[in-house]
């Protein structure tokens, strides 16, 4: 797209010191200020807000509990003239239906990953390219750097949207999750694997020798039981926390794909909150970003714990060896040539690259 083209260049302009609407909180790491010049709360306005906060996990995930986190901050830094309602476990729909009614003013906040998200906004799309992370430690060195202004701009233009959180799905990459095992990409040839509708993902698939069915998250666990999908690409952490090991057999940690997913809130509700450029507002997004860094934080205690339960359902986890991840990372990569210059420049990316070594 051409306005990705333009990206790093805009990334450059911001660091540069030009006041964008579109980007209260700088990408460097810093946050708004949540309080006035005497160092006190922020002033709201007398009657209460109360903002609805959709998303598909449970109360017990991590992006459950910093909800809780985010409304706790919340509370206390406008003396609890505004309120986060969290409604979890895909009660209010799919990722796609609330940040439909994200964008109409029907739900407040939303959560959308990145493959999900691509239907509405680029601004998350690249992040979805095989192998262009290594760790957690490098997706949040680019989510804390100029590149998270772009990230907000772009989608702020595209959807009227601004993301208040960005976050890593999961912690870790996501898994290739089937009831046959899976070792190698042609393991993988004639199955159906179920897609969020992401081009890059189901270009994925075809270049690991797979069919793509579009699933809601909420549908998945139906889908595995009726065979209606032979597997799926997922984080250990959403396997767990929904039961999905119930109906899965065996989990291949394959390291291609970390998934990127935004908490953000809608043109309706930042115009409840007085507006981007608004004291209340700034600071529900300061407190907003210290959620975020609050759920990296819980991250590592508990990959372990995924897999333990997985192992204790009697299923399988394969790990692979270098000769193994050598042909996913050489399947996988036919798919920068199919989007490096379209959906995002070289430039770009490399900058990215840069950014994550920190």
């Amino acid at each position: 797209m051409k306005k990705m083209e333009k990206l790093v260049a805009l990334a450059c302009t911001l660091a540069m010191g030009v006041s964008l609407a579109a980007c209260a909180p700088s990408g460097s790491g810093s946050t708004p200020s949540n309080t006035s010049g005497s160092g006190t709360p922020s002033p709201a306005p007398a009657d209460k807000i109360v903002l609805r906060y959709a998303d598909t996990v449970n109360d017990n995930d991590v992006d459950g509990l910093g909800a809780a986190k985010f409304n706790e901050l919340v509370q206390e830094a406008t003396n609890g003239q505004v309120e986060i309602q969290w409604y979890g476990s895909g009660t209010l729909g799919s990722d796609i239906d609330i940040t439909q009614a994200c964008i109409s003013g029907t739900v407040d906040i939303a959560k959308c990953s990145s493959g999900n998200l691509a239907g509405f906004s680029s601004a998350l799309a690249w992040t979805e390219l095989p192998g262009l992370f290594n760790s957690l430690e490098e997706c949040r060195n680019v989510l804390n750097s100029d590149i998270r202004d772009t990230i907000v701009e772009t989608m702020y233009n595209d959807i009227g949207c601004y993301p208040l959180m960005l976050d890593i799905d999961g912690g870790e990459p996501r898994c290739v999750c089937s009831n046959t095992p899976v070792y190698v990409p042609s393991d993988l040839a004639g199955t159906k694997l179920r897609s969020t509708g992401s081009e890059v993902e189901m270009a994925l698939f075809t270049a690991w020798e797979a069919g793509s069915t579009p699933v809601a998250f909420s549908e998945l666990y139906s889908a595995m039981q009726q065979n209606m999908i032979d597997g799926y690409y997922l984080q250990p952490a959403y396997v767990t926390t929904s039961k999905l090991e119930e109906c899965t057999g065996y989990f291949t940690y394959n390291y291609q794909s970390w998934v990127f997913s935004t908490k953000m809130i809608g043109p309706a509700a930042i115009q409840k909150l007085g507006g981007l450029d608004s004291e209340l507002f700034k600071t529900v997004a300061d407190c907003a970003r210290q959620a975020e860094e609050y759920k990296v934080g819980l991250w590592g205690d508990l990959y372990d714990q995924y897999r333990d339960t997985i192992t204790a359902a009697g299923k399988t986890i394969i790990d692979l060896n270098d000769e193994q991840l050598a042909q996913w990372n050489e399947a996988s990569a036919s798919v920068w040539d199919q989007f490096v210059g379209s959906l995002v420049s070289q430039e770009f990316l490399d900058h990215v690259k840069e950014v994550a070594k920190g």
